[in-house]
């Protein structure tokens, strides 16, 4: 293990503004000279934040570069053990699942026999109902009565809870036809936010289309700024 030993300071060195916000709001622009006056400013307040912006990058350099050598360490240290796991966790859920399947079957299994039972017992009941002299409707009141039966049984558990240990399940979607999505989340309510516009690839199109830009439900917002040299 190798130890590097990194100084850092948080404290950038104080630079002097050119102009305070303050004076900055007393400047209006009503001719060339305060034209030129704010243009100066500009390009110096511009300058300054550049001269900040640059030691700013400086003083991070060395601590970004002792946490890119810290990631890869992590990394490489990791490697062999989510190796590991990626063998060991398909195997381990695959186990549990299957047999929570199993079981599961075996639940509706118990199940039907046991609802089964309960109606070959009200037939046996209306049979004897029948046999016994009793009426074509009382025979009938038997026959449509909710069967009686017993508490349902229980398949028993095909696999132990290990302590420590647990399964859990996520789920996610892909969208494999984006048409059929849109209009099945256009027609349900409350599903509007589900249509999210792509903001980045929109302003990517009005960058490239500028003033010709021209879509459907949206709208071109042109922002103007001010850019230096030097």
């Amino acid at each position: 293990m190798s130890t590097t030993a990194i100084s850092i300071t948080t404290q950038l060195p104080v630079v002097q503004a050119p102009i305070t916000p303050d004076e900055a709001n007393r400047i209006v622009i009503t001719d060339q000279e305060s034209l030129e006056l704010a243009a100066l400013y500009i390009k110096e307040l511009k300058a300054v934040v550049r001269e900040i912006e640059a030691k700013r990058t400086d003083m991070k350099a060395p601590v970004l570069e002792a946490g890119r050598r810290i990631d890869a360490n992590a990394s490489e240290a990791k490697a062999p053990l989510l190796r590991a796991l990626a063998i060991l966790e398909p195997r381990y859920t695959g186990y549990v699942e299957e047999q929570r399947r199993i079981e599961r079957e075996e639940q509706r299994r118990l199940e039907a026999e046991a609802r089964k039972a309960a109606e070959e017992e009200q037939l046996a009941a209306a049979e004897a109902a029948q046999k016994a002299g009793a009426s074509e409707v009382e025979v009938d009141a038997i026959l449509t009565e909710e069967p009686v039966q017993a508490p349902m049984p229980l398949a028993p558990p095909r696999v132990q809870r290990v302590a420590g240990v647990s399964t859990t399940t996520t789920y996610s979607a892909a969208c494999i036809d984006k048409t059929a999505f849109i209009q099945w989340a256009i027609r349900t309510p409350y599903q509007e936010d589900l249509l999210d516009v792509n903001g980045p690839a929109l302003n990517r199109l009005a960058t490239r289309m500028r003033d010709k830009f021209s879509i459907p439900g949206c709208k071109l917002v042109k922002k103007t700024g001010v850019r230096t040299r030097g």
